[in-house]
């Protein structure tokens, strides 16, 4: 379990790196306009994802399902 906890760690860093510069450093750019598909600049300037944008929930949930389940099998793999 240790190593199926590092191994989704290992994939939850990968998909992080690949999402971080569309969604922190060219927000409402090009390509994260591609990515998060077309936003007005109100909805540019609003926090978005999870809570505040349903059209983005799908994405925050793809992001956040692999460090959970690299934490769960590594708790798992801890206790066994």
């Amino acid at each position: 379990m240790l190593t199926l906890g590092s191994i989704l760690a290992l994939a939850a860093a990968a998909l992080h790196v690949v999402i971080f510069r569309p969604e922190s450093l060219a927000w409402g750019g090009a390509q994260a306009q591609k990515v998060f598909g077309d936003q007005s600049p109100q909805e540019v300037a609003a926090t978005v994802l999870l809570l505040s944008s349903p059209a983005h929930r799908a994405a925050a949930v793809k992001q956040g399902a692999l460090p959970m389940l690299a934490v769960l099998a590594s708790a798992i793999g801890l206790l066994l």
